[in-house]
């Protein structure tokens, strides 16, 4: 069914170019082709020009350096994201932890549950306690990062709006429409309204993409870090078993 639709937008597609082709003086009408040029808009943006400027360096400032935060973060747990702790005997998980524990917030709460476990302190609500503590840190640093975002891109936004209202008080200030009042104010108005929407667009596509990459890395951490809680309970249970066969003989 659906291969039945390419014949079709293409042939849709072809008969749009051929008529968009045809010269001006077939289709009877004037064609004029107008390019947006992006330094004339800039500078009829007035003085919002500054202020759209300032939050689109701090939002492209913050969104970069999470970003290079969670590509790190992602190098540095890639040997434990690969490692299956279900198939690694306990002494090379404990090798690879203290390794590579300490270079990833990951390996940080991997090492500590490892740990633990050795000195005979974890049981299984301890573990939960340790993963919803390590991932609610991180969650609340990234959340952190996100309130500022979205704060810079709806001041874009705003800035854009008041923009346009101030461009408009300055067309009809005073009862009196004269072209150079009328051409600047809406000149102001419709500039900062392209460029605040522009911004805030920007900063909101870094925010979903960089909240995406996020998620994601909490999840293979959530995931780690079960894996090596099973495995750990199951190491715990053999003890016990073992401390229990020891008793009845003696």
């Amino acid at each position: 069914m659906k291969r039945t639709w390419i014949p079709l937008l293409l042939s849709l597609g072809l008969a749009a170019t051929s008529v968009f082709a045809q010269s001006p003086e077939g289709m009877g009408t004037q064609v004029t082709k107008e390019t947006l040029d992006w330094v004339q808009v800039l500078r009829q943006c007035s003085a919002f020009l500054y202020p759209l400027l300032a939050t689109l360096f701090f939002g492209l400032v913050l969104s970069l350096y999470k970003l290079g935060m969670l590509w790190v973060e992602d190098r540095r747990s890639r040997i434990l994201y690969c490692t299956p702790f279900a198939e690694t005997s306990v002494g090379q998980i404990g090798q690879l932890l203290r390794e590579w524990g300490q270079r990833s917030e990951m390996g940080q709460l991997l090492h500590l549950m490892f740990a633990k476990a050795r000195r005979d302190e974890g049981n299984d609500d301890l573990y939960h306690a340790e993963i919803a503590h390590a991932t609610g840190m991180r969650r609340d640093q990234f959340n952190t990062y996100r309130a500022w975002t979205q704060f810079l891109s709806d001041a874009a936004g705003a800035l854009g709006l008041l923009g346009t209202v101030v461009g408009m008080y300055m067309t009809f200030f005073g009862g009196k429409l004269q072209e150079t009042r009328i051409l600047h104010g809406m000149a102001i108005a419709l500039a900062t309204t392209i460029v605040g929407l522009v911004i805030s667009l920007i900063l909101g596509l870094f925010l979903t993409f960089l909240s995406h990459v996020f998620d994601r890395q909490m999840e293979k951490t959530r995931e780690k870090a079960d894996e090596l809680r099973h495995v750990l309970k199951g190491l715990h249970r053999v003890e016990q078993d073992q401390t229990a066969a020891g008793a009845l003989v003696s």
